[in-house]
């Protein structure tokens, strides 16, 4: 433990002569270096996953191409607001 604190210090402290005493900045400093720590390793997942996984379009963008594909099939649930806008649509 002493050795992730001496770390934080040389990083949140790095140049300034004083260095805190009270418990309190102790905390302060630790939960600031474990956020820090937590933020970086949820970014750099993203990132990785982001490079990682192949993105894969889909097969349609507009319901026109939708409706011409004609291999799909859509599901609505009856006197419902999305039945509704299909049917005064299409």
């Amino acid at each position: 433990m002493t050795i992730w604190f001496t770390i934080s210090r040389l990083n949140n402290f790095a140049g300034c002569g004083v260095l805190p005493r009270p418990n309190i900045l102790r905390i302060h400093m630790m939960l600031s270096y474990v956020i820090a720590m937590i933020v970086f390793d949820v970014y750099s997942a993203g990132f990785v996953s982001e490079i990682a996984v192949p993105k894969e379009g889909m097969p349609f963008s507009t319901f026109e191409e939708f409706l011409a594909d004609g291999s799909y099939k859509l599901a609505a649930m009856r006197n419902t607001a999305q039945s509704s806008y299909f049917n005064v649509l299409y």
